[in-house]
């Protein structure tokens, strides 16, 4: 029975106990001291009795586990995928090309999977003249992987910008056969009427030595 001893005023846990006629002494394991429950005897003043203490209510059962705690988010995905070493020094040495090459070396190093990074890179290839250069660079990645899907679109991006550039001057170039055409045929003109001309002087002076 757990009961505060009157004496030391603990809690104490009192197994045992003794009886002396109508009463039961119960001894603190604390202190040594004696309680006595039951009547006392005629002129003896009864002492304290110990008070009882209830032990400390179980908390209360529930059918509903406790949720488990939120496991932290994972770590999202990384975007770069290792890519194999790619050397492409040898493909230029001028300054131009060397600047083509940097930034062909870090569009493959953290934007090849990056379709507005190909097209700044190709945009930049023609812009300083160096579009043959950059196709080279795309064939070199693409011979160290048959299957890079990138390496095969820039390629194709590269071609296609060429294309586009070599349109105007073939325009101009057919512009100018045609002036030159022209020329030609104003010329031949020419040259037919001064040999009419000539003709017919020529005739001309015939008639006059046939007349004399």
């Amino acid at each position: 029975m757990i009961a505060q001893c009157p004496a030391c005023l603990k809690l104490v846990d009192i197994q045992h106990g003794h009886s002396d006629g109508d009463r039961v002494g119960l001894t603190c394991p604390a202190c040594a001291a004696t309680t006595w429950l039951g009547p006392a005897p005629a002129g003896e003043t009864p002492p304290a009795s110990p008070v009882a203490v209830a032990p400390p209510a179980a908390a209360p059962a529930t059918d509903d586990p406790a949720p488990p705690a939120a496991a932290p988010d994972p770590a999202p995905p990384s975007t770069a995928l290792a890519l194999p070493a790619l050397d492409v020094d040898d493909l230029a040495d001028d300054e131009t090309g060397q600047e083509v090459l940097e930034k062909f070396r870090a569009l493959r190093r953290d934007g090849w999977h990056d379709d507005k990074r190909h097209n700044e890179f190709a945009q930049f290839a023609l812009l300083t003249d160096q579009l043959a250069l950059a196709g080279k660079a795309y064939r070199r990645a693409r011979d160290a992987d048959a299957g890079d899907a990138m390496a095969v679109a820039g390629t194709q991006r590269v071609l296609t910008l060429a294309m586009t550039k070599l349109d105007p001057l073939k325009t101009q170039r057919a512009e100018a056969k045609g002036g030159r055409t022209a020329l030609k045929v104003a010329l031949a003109v020419l040259a037919l009427g001064a040999i009419a001309g000539l003709l017919r002087y020529l005739l001309g002076q015939m008639s006059d030595l046939g007349n004399m």
